[in-house]
């Protein structure tokens, strides 16, 4: 039998495609890969859309709620940037340096202590590196809105972000544009 030691699984199948329930195994929801996957299994999950669609066609909230929890993310904001460096193998120090931010103030939004404004996070998902989805995932994990192409900042942001950008090169392109920069 499997134990979840892999990334972010809700459930795994063959590669023949069934997900049979004979053949489904669920895993808790962990992030860092320990052991390789079996051969002929492969990572199965189920993107916002899909869940969104279910919610309208859903006839009762407690039905759709039951059968979609386990795709629900509900991690606090220091326990999700904890995974994020996990998978990316870098070290609190290092994000903090690369982001731009003073050490404590990095230190007490890794440790819970505080809840950074948007433009810092920003800083810090650039920081770690995170593509696109991981970011928009940290933004919304902290309560703030997801980058929106149509806002100027956010659509430099987004680039950067695309890019593989540092902070530095991320404000210079803000400030040319007239833009308000991420800060320091």
């Amino acid at each position: 039998m499997l134990h979840g030691h892999y990334t972010e699984l809700d459930f795994v199948c063959d590669t023949a495609g069934g997900c049979a329930d004979s053949i489904v195994a669920k895993f808790p929801r962990i992030w860092y890969a320990k052991k390789k996957l079996p051969k002929g299994v492969v990572i199965v999950q189920k993107d916002t859309s899909k869940i969104v669609e279910e919610l309208g066609l859903c006839p009762d909230f407690a039905t759709f709620y039951d059968e979609n929890r386990k795709y629900m993310v509900d991690d606090s904001l220091s326990v999700l940037l904890d995974r994020l460096l996990q998978q990316k193998g870098m070290k609190r120090a290092q994000a903090i340096k690369q982001a731009e931010l003073s050490e404590a103030y990095g230190y007490q939004i890794f440790s819970g202590l505080r809840v950074p404004e948007r433009k810092k996070l920003l800083c810090l998902a650039l920081g770690m590196s995170l593509n696109l989805e991981e970011t928009q995932t940290l933004l919304k994990c902290a309560g703030y809105a997801p980058l929106y192409v149509k806002i100027p900042f956010d659509s430099v942001v987004l680039y950067g972000v695309c890019k593989g950008l540092s902070v530095m090169k991320i404000n210079q392109l803000l400030f040319e544009h007239g833009l308000e920069t991420l800060g320091w």
